[in-house]
């Protein structure tokens, strides 16, 4: 063989190779929680090894964590303590569970069903995604209007109430 070819065949193989690797979906990690409870979810030293992105397990342990900004997408989180939700968008692709839930603005959603064990709260914000919301510890309706969009679904089980203006439509469910 002509050293040409050779030299061509060998920047073939390793263009094919790295377009391989390239090519290669993310593998997902375990991301845990190791700010203290009640601290931000945007903090990266809250976090490690680092903020968790779109292959990533969240794992928030028994910390309760709020998300108040940005645009994160995930394929799952888990925890035990009480995620509030007052900004941003936080869209999850897996099923997911959380102790308790606080929602008073921003999206939360995505494919993913999520389990919440403990007392929901709702009263402004948007649930969004073909996923499932299971409020199993109970859900109060707080005074504010609510979005439930993009095919989601909204389970209650125990104890749901509605506080605040129910008459004037301040404080009611869209969906669409």
């Amino acid at each position: 063989m002509n050293r040409s070819f050779l030299k061509a065949r060998r920047a073939l193989i390793a263009a094919a190779a790295i377009a391989a690797i390239g090519s290669m979906s993310a593998q997902a990690a375990n991301i845990t929680w190791v700010g203290s409870s009640g601290s931000f979810w945007d903090l990266a030293a809250n976090w490690n090894p680092a903020l968790p992105g779109a292959p990533d397990d969240a794992l928030l342990g028994a910390f309760d964590t709020t998300f108040r900004s940005g645009v994160v997408t995930i394929r799952s989180f888990t925890g035990t303590g009480i995620f509030s939700v007052t900004g941003g968008t936080l869209t999850f692709t897996n099923a997911s569970s959380i102790g308790g839930l606080a929602m008073t603005g921003g999206t939360l959603g995505g494919a993913g069903a999520v389990t919440i064990s403990g007392l929901a709260s709702w009263t402004t914000g948007e649930m969004t995604g073909a996923g499932i919301t299971n409020a199993n510890g109970g859900m109060a309706l707080g005074d504010g209007n609510k979005l439930l969009t993009g095919g989601r679904v909204l389970n209650t089980a125990g104890t749901t109430t509605w506080s605040g203006a129910t008459g004037d439509f301040s404080n009611r469910i869209l969906v669409g």
